[in-house]
């Protein structure tokens, strides 16, 4: 019996490939793998966030990359950094957007997805 069986939980076809509703991804064994390897340690997280970005930017080819929880939460980053910049009292402001630009523009058909992931960066909710 599995563990979703022990909790009396259901298996779903998932048609939508990566699908944060129906579990996200099934892992390939080497990922597994990393992580199991990973789980019998502790590191000072500050160290692996930045040693990871600088692999993952090194193998996509790029000046500089972040792990994030999601895509909700590299959204919610994102705009923070876009609103506050590298200004420290800025970023020690946020939510508090007051005298900073602001505003992030979506297209309103695919609003309902961005806005509420980017709202708790201080930007103003509105629709155009």
């Amino acid at each position: 019996m599995d563990a979703y069986a022990r909790l009396g939980v259901r298996p779903v076809i998932n048609a939508c490939d990566t699908n944060t509703l129906a579990g996200g991804p099934i892992m390939p064994k080497p990922v597994l793998e990393a992580m199991t390897e990973a789980a019998t340690a502790f590191v000072g997280m500050l160290e692996l966030h930045a040693r990871a970005g600088e692999r993952i930017a090194r193998l996509i080819g790029v000046e500089a990359a972040h792990v994030t929880s999601g895509s909700a939460g590299g959204l919610l980053l994102a705009a923070a950094s876009c609103i506050a910049g590298d200004d420290s009292e800025r970023i020690r402001r946020l939510p508090d957007t007051t005298g900073m630009r602001n505003e992030i523009v979506t297209q309103r058909c695919n609003r309902i997805h961005y806005e509420r992931r980017t709202a708790p960066s201080g930007r103003p909710r509105r629709c155009s």
